[in-house]
């Protein structure tokens, strides 16, 4: 994949200590194409790996797009584990194993995302135009995230 913007979010915003959805936002440049993928703090079980958790800690569990990205051979998620070393605080701002699973089976590792800084608030991210290659967005998965990512676009104040 090669060098990559990285983003931690946390979803509505709440201070620490409080529980919140946590985010994870990475952009990668290939050939001249921007790839993104944002990712939520979930489960990772066959259903969990779609339901949105809430969470104190950002390297506390594992991440996923929750809506499954498009392939030639149907339907897949990409989710971001946190490795040992970032859930115990020696490791860079960020260190995540990169997975991707069919909807309901097993996860297979495809690759290691690690940062020593991250960029809060600058870059906007948008995986319906930005899918990474081989991947695209189903329509009503588009529907649903267009009128966020819509408003995200507009510049910062």
């Amino acid at each position: 994949m090669g060098p990559a913007l990285v983003r931690v979010s946390r979803a509505a915003g709440l201070p620490p200590p409080w529980p919140d959805v946590h985010g994870l936002a990475f952009r990668w440049q290939e050939d001249g194409r921007l790839s993104d993928v944002l990712l939520s703090s979930t489960g990772n079980g066959r259903l969990g790996r779609f339901v949105l958790s809430p969470r104190r800690g950002a390297w506390s569990g594992w991440f996923t797009s929750v809506m499954p990205f498009r392939t030639g051979e149907g339907p897949v998620l990409l989710a971001a584990c946190p490795t040992a070393a970032a859930r115990g605080g020696d490791a860079p701002v960020v260190d995540v194993v990169l997975l991707s699973a069919r909807a309901g089976g097993p996860w297979h590792r495809w690759g290691r995302l690690t940062a020593s800084a991250v960029d809060p608030e600058g870059i906007r991210f948008d995986p319906v135009l930005h899918a990474p290659a081989g991947l695209g967005t189903y329509p009503w998965a588009a529907a649903l995230r267009l009128p966020a990512y819509r408003r995200a676009r507009r510049p910062l104040r």
